[in-house]
């Protein structure tokens, strides 16, 4: 009985599990609209097949959806469902060509929605008759379906003088419907231009007689126009490369022909489109600047200052004047070149864009700078991919406020904390140049004081055309407490921080000028940046920048008819440095003269570099100039701060080498630069040899923060310096002092804990 119990048992079991095994589900698909899917039947515990996705007009499938879950079809089934789809419906770009017009911008339109007809563009010379697609006039209420061009309409008016513009596409192909012809009124610019394609290469630019062709230039005669090509997987020899293609870390960002100006002065240092350019590699830096502007869709131009900000002060507040209004933005100002140590009153102003955060030695941490840059990989390779911009750590702390960074600054960190000099007047008073001095080792200070006396008792006998009297020295009292006592081997403040202005060194060196400034060799003179008497040729020494040189409103090459020198401040006593010699004549460095320069007269032994290794000596680094974006947080056509570096980041880091010049290390082109500065080679070999002794002082920067955006405010070191070097009877020690508090509270305000 028991054992047919336990039969019936397992064969009731056994029915059991083969009915549940062999249940079977139904999943259903719902295209809500789309193309038809199916229903499919699953045995409980498989998963279902994903089919194929559907299609619906006017929509992209985004998945299938559970509830509102998006299915995961590794799922196993376990019960009869129903899918659905969901759709997100498509949109479509419009843009607008304007053919030299006034700028639209493009639109985004659902699927089946109608564009916003824009207002009418303008165009000099036209008058505007509608917008066409193809051949044909578009009709503003048709649905969209598709991404597509629209194209403005002109016709030209009766009464102006028109020229041709011929596009040679030099073996590539125009766009569908744009014309090989263009017209222009008199005086007329082109606006955009087409970009042909060409099988097997990549367009460069539209070039005019072979040079890289700028749309912004006023038409007067009938041109052609002739496309410049690239093979592609390659460079051709001899044509120009960038080092990366420009405008890849946007997002996409294309401009329709906007105005991109950068505030300089003076424009020909700056601009290579310049007919008075004074800068390398014109042609080349044409080609690149045409190559940015087509692929951001800009038009880059550099404009000099207004004349009522023609220096410092007055520039610091032509910007504040006008950036909180908008001005600069309204007017496609983006971009403006300063000095460094402007930059913490101008961001307490709020008006300059943050470029990256930095850490307490320069190291960035976030910001523009991490999303916007290239590195070469493996160095030497000339090949760069995507990184992040590595600004040299000093540079940033330079350009920086709070440890945050305003300011772009190429390459290395170049001194320029330097006396010039007459070199005519010092030859005529039969005294050695000071850069032989100083390769000789034998600039110190006490060799400097005993130089400067007698210089002055050489020109003591001379007397200007107006009675104007002759001086040994005009140097800025700021500029040499700062560079002199550097070149002691002390520093004033740096970005530990520390401030020593009340040290022993520093009253010491500062009360060693003040008994300088008493003496008949030190001009009488106020805070002016280059003394007029040396620009009249009537003192021998002064402080300056190498920018200074051949510049109209500082060293002007109008009244500046000598030759000018430079050398570093003196060092202490026994620090001159030790001279590197040679008996190969071959491997000298040329004198004043342009003659071998000897150890010592006739020696036949001849100075090849000095070794500073075991000196003292160092060489403030306070401020330089560098470009900052003016804070604009969405401009026109979505303009951004962002955007704004990546076109100065493309321009100027992205510029490749030019092919018809044989490269050369970043030391030997500083020093051909150089070159174009003097008119004998030893003063650049003079300021290649400190070149490794340089440090970030910061009393430029406090200064500035100090004064209220300004030197020359009631706490600015340089009115400070004034009043101590102009009166002897003055303790140096009491007015240092005196200033240190509002000094240490100035640190405090830029981000330092003092």
């Amino acid at each position: 009985m028991k054992k047919r119990f336990l039969v019936f048992l397992l064969t009731i079991i056994a029915v059991f599990t083969l009915t549940s095994c062999s249940k079977k589900f139904t999943v259903t698909f719902n295209s809500n609209g789309g193309t038809s899917i199916d229903p499919v039947e699953v045995k409980k515990g498989k998963t279902v097949t994903k089919p194929a996705d559907p299609t619906k007009e006017g929509s992209e499938f985004d998945g299938w959806y559970l509830g509102d879950s998006k299915y995961n079809f590794s799922s196993a089934v376990k019960e009869d469902i129903t899918l659905n789809a969901v759709w997100k419906v498509k949109t479509f770009t419009i843009t607008f060509t304007t053919s030299g017009g006034s700028s639209v911008s493009p639109q985004t339109v659902e699927y089946g929605k109608t564009v916003t007809k824009p207002a009418d563009p303008t165009r000099v010379g036209f008058d505007f008759k509608g917008w066409n697609k193809g051949d044909t006039s578009y009709d503003f209420s048709t649905p969209v379906k598709e991404s597509f061009v629209l194209r403005a309409v002109w016709e030209e008016k009766s009464d102006v003088n028109y020229f041709t513009v011929t596009l040679d596409a030099n073996g590539g192909t125009l766009p569908s419907g744009e014309s090989n012809t263009i017209r222009v009124p008199e005086g007329g610019t082109i606006g955009t231009l087409p970009t042909p394609t060409r099988e097997g290469y990549k367009f460069d630019y539209w070039t005019l007689n072979g040079i890289a062709f700028n749309t912004n230039t006023e038409i007067e005669e009938n041109i052609t126009l002739v496309a410049s090509w690239t093979k592609e997987g390659g460079t051709n020899p001899g044509v120009y490369t960038p080092k990366w293609e420009p405008n890849q870390q946007t997002g996409g960002w294309k401009a329709d022909q906007l105005e991109f100006k950068i505030l300089v002065l003076p424009v020909e240092q700056f601009d290579p489109f310049n007919t008075n350019y004074t800068g390398t590699s014109q042609n080349i830096k044409q080609r690149h600047q045409r190559d940015v502007e087509s692929k951001y869709g800009i038009m880059i131009s550099y404009v000099n200052w207004d004349d009522s900000a023609s220096w410092g002060p007055s520039r610091i507040k032509y910007i504040k004047d006008n950036q909180p209004s908008g001005w600069f933005a309204n007017n496609d100002y983006y971009v403006v070149n300063i000095a460094s140590s402007w930059i913490p009153t101008l961001v307490s102003a709020g008006c300059l864009a943050e470029l990256a955060k930095i850490d307490q030695q320069g190291r960035v941490t976030e910001g523009i700078f991490t999303e916007i840059g290239y590195v070469e990989t493996p160095t030497g390779s000339k090949n760069y991919v995507p990184g992040t911009y590595q600004q040299d750590t000093t540079n940033n702390q330079v350009a920086s406020t709070s440890q945050r960074v305003y300011g772009y600054i190429q390459g290395s960190v170049r001194p320029d904390y330097f006396m010039y000099f007459n070199e005519n007047l010092i030859a005529e008073c039969a005294l050695e140049n000071p850069a032989e001095l100083w390769l000789k080792g034998e600039w110190t200070w006490t060799k400097f004081e005993q130089y400067v006396n007698e210089l002055q008792t050489a020109l003591s006998s001379k007397v200007s055309s107006d009675g104007s009297k002759y001086y040994a020295l005009s140097v800025g009292y700021a500029e040499f407490i700062i560079g002199a006592t550097a070149a002691s081997g002390v520093k004033i403040s740096t970005s530990r921080p520390s401030l020593g202005l009340t040290s022993p060194e520093v009253i010491n060196k500062v009360t060693q000028i003040q008994s300088l400034r008493s003496t008949s060799a030190y001009e009488p003179r106020g805070v002016e940046d280059v003394a007029t008497s040396f620009v009249q040729g009537r003192s021998a020494i002064v402080h300056g920048d190498l920018w200074f040189i051949d510049d109209a409103s500082r060293f002007d090459p109008a009244q500046c008819t000598f030759s000018i020198g430079a050398v570093p401040y003196p060092t202490a006593d026994g620090q001159g440095g030790t001279p590197i010699t040679t008996f190969d004549s071959n491997e000298a460095i040329l004198d004043a003269n342009d003659n071998p320069l000897e150890l010592v007269k006739d020696s036949g032994e001849y100075i090849k570099g000095l070794d500073l290794s075991n000196s003292s000596f160092l060489i403030p680094y306070t401020s330089t100039s560098c470009y900052s974006v003016l804070d604009t947080k969405n401009g026109k056509q979505k303009i951004d701060n962002k955007i704004i570096f990546a076109v100065m980041y493309d321009l100027y880091d992205g510029l490749g080498a030019d092919p018809d010049v044989a490269e050369v290390e970043e030391d030997e082109a500083y020093r051909n630069w150089l070159l174009t500065k003097f008119d004998h080679e030893i003063y650049a070999d003079v300021i290649m040899s400190v070149q490794g002794k340089t440090y970030f002082e910061l009393l430029d920067l406090i200064s500035m923060t100090a004064g209220g955006g300004s030197h020359f405010g009631p706490n600015g070191f340089w009115v400070l310096a004034s009043k101590i070097c102009s009166n002897s009877t003055i303790s140096a020690a009491t007015e240092l002092n005196s200033i240190q508090p509002a000094y240490e509270q100035a640190l405090r305000d830029m981000g330092y804990n003092i």
